[in-house]
């Protein structure tokens, strides 16, 4: 059986996907989960970013910080904060500031920007 580092690799998230692995003397099962958030507005455009988070699974237990602490669920693991397995980041923008800008002024000759 196959062994995780002490200290998170992501890489190892991404290899043993879906396998019983050994952390220390304990079996684990190890998943990863998506996030998807966007952040922005209409006038100044927004950015998306997609994240993959890996996390571990013994039982009914679930460990998003590499087996530090350990959840009952899934939903509960989400909210934490520090500590989480990042395995993938993506990041999109969609700037279009200065098209936007115009339709505004097009619309509204008085229009002004206020940062």
């Amino acid at each position: 059986m196959e062994q995780l580092n002490a200290v998170a690799d992501p890489a190892q998230y991404t290899e043993f996907k879906g396998q019983e692995v050994l952390l220390g003397t304990i079996v684990v099962t190890v998943y990863s989960y998506k996030k998807h958030s966007q952040s922005g507005s209409y006038e100044r455009g927004f950015k998306y970013t997609d994240s993959t988070y890996g996390y571990l699974k013994k039982g009914i237990e679930v460990s998003p910080d590499h087996g530090k602490t350990w959840y009952y669920s899934l939903e509960e693991a989400k909210k934490q904060r520090a500590g989480k397995v990042l395995v993938e980041r993506r990041n999109n923008k969609e700037f279009a500031f200065e098209s936007i800008q115009r339709i505004n002024r097009d619309y509204d000759p008085q229009y002004k920007w206020k940062p």
